[in-house]
């Protein structure tokens, strides 16, 4: 439950570079 999160914010904080 805690890589759900982790990974959510991973994606759009990469996409956005």
């Amino acid at each position: 439950m805690s890589t759900s999160p982790v990974l959510a914010e991973d994606i759009p904080l990469r996409e956005r570079h």
